[in-house]
């Protein structure tokens, strides 16, 4: 299937659909026959694997923002203004979506909802994807530094 601009990230697949960022946007693919389910825009571009949880996807862009959106309509169901632009991928752990920012933070947001729970500020760009396992978040940052944060 031709996506129509040069895709960023790795795909995902989830519930027969698979999700890639690229060009501008997100794009939602049926996994058996390759025919486009839905292509959402967010303006700038997106370099930050998609995570699926739960019938939502979560993506970050180089626009700003961290964006939730219904996994089969990709209906807008949230977004968090983050100051900076996203490299890191989403994850999502009890609730809440870790994602790392160029604005030098780790952040933590409500999955429901994309209110911010808490942000971890570093000396550097924080471009890794974070990982959770037993009740700790892990990411590095730019200023040489690998972050434990218990949650």
């Amino acid at each position: 299937m031709k996506t129509y601009s040069p895709p960023y990230t790795a795909p995902v697949v989830a519930d027969g659909t698979l999700y890639v960022g690229g060009d501008r946007g997100l794009i939602a693919v049926d996994a058996a026959s390759g025919g486009r389910r839905w292509q959402r825009s967010y303006g700038r571009d997106t370099w930050s694997t998609p995570a699926v949880v739960d019938g939502t996807v979560y993506m970050g862009s180089n626009g700003w923002y961290l964006w939730a959106v219904d996994a089969a309509t990709g209906k807008e169901r949230w977004k968090q203004e983050t100051g900076a632009a996203h490299q890191s991928s989403p994850t999502v752990a009890e609730g809440t979506v870790y994602i790392g920012s160029e604005d030098m933070s780790l952040w933590a947001v409500n999955a429901a909802t994309g209110e911010e729970h808490w942000r971890l500020h570093t000396r550097g760009k924080v471009n890794s994807s974070p990982v959770v396992a037993d009740g700790t978040v892990y990411v590095s940052s730019q200023d040489n530094f690998l972050y434990a944060v218990h949650t």
